[in-house]
């Protein structure tokens, strides 16, 4: 509990001192922090890959952690459509055509990133403790950019809608986790750590892996990555 609440303190510290940077700094310099966001989610990728190398690169507890977390968020996206969807009014307002490619080249560049972590683990053994490194700092230099990128986010005023959807939204995902449990090895207590991320993989793996353990951590990733397959594809 004592490492959890230090995990969060750092966390909320890191997008503070994003934030209060971008607001400091010049346009030019801000842009550019905002522009390396993308490079700096694929190097940790990589990273993560390595640290999960042990994990993965056991076939049976690999496709037992895939196949448990492909279940998982599915069940999420259920229950999350279910306490969501409304069908909207017919507007004659024209808007512009969304494009599914786009996000899904981005899931698709992460999804090799990670591959390639794993690749490099499973080729040369190569681990970043080794070098001193940990996936830890990459995540806490994401974390403070997210801040810098904060600067341009605007809410313009707050509504029932605001408010509804990420409290159903946790609802959902806290119902999936009680379903689930009753059909899997796993306990209510455990969902709810894999879950936590509601989707930021590159932030719920590196740091579940650090508080509870790499299989839980493993877990965690990919059952965020594919609730943000699934949220792009519905």
């Amino acid at each position: 509990m004592h490492d959890s609440l230090i995990s969060v303190a750092v966390v909320f510290f890191l997008l503070m001192a994003g934030y209060f940077s971008g607001r400091l700094s010049n346009p030019k310099l801000k842009t550019f922090f905002v522009s390396r966001i993308s490079g700096v989610v694929l190097l940790l990728l990589l990273c993560m890959g390595i640290d999960f190398g042990t994990v993965f690169t056991q076939r049976e507890v690999g496709y037992q952690i895939v196949r448990s977390a492909f279940l998982f968020s599915a069940l999420i996206a259920s229950f999350t459509c279910f306490f969501l969807y409304r069908k909207r009014k017919e507007t004659s307002e024209k808007k512009d055509e969304l494009s599914f490619f786009t996000p899904f080249k981005g899931c698709l560049k992460a999804m090799v990133a990670f591959l390639l972590g794993l690749a490099v683990f499973k080729l040369t053994g190569f681990r970043l403790e080794n070098v001193h490194l940990s996936s830890r700092f990459v995540v806490y230099l994401l974390i403070y950019l997210v801040g810098v990128d904060l600067v341009g986010f605007r809410i313009g005023r707050f509504s029932r809608e605001l408010i509804a959807v990420p409290v159903l939204t946790i609802i959902a995902t806290l119902s999936a986790a009680f379903v689930f449990s009753a059909v899997s090895h796993q306990s209510w207590r455990e969902l709810l750590v894999v879950s936590s991320g509601f989707g930021w993989f590159s932030l719920s793996g590196p740091m579940v892996n650090k508080l509870v353990s790499p299989e839980m951590g493993a877990m965690a990733f990919m059952t965020d990555f594919f609730r943000e397959m699934f949220s792009i594809m519905f």
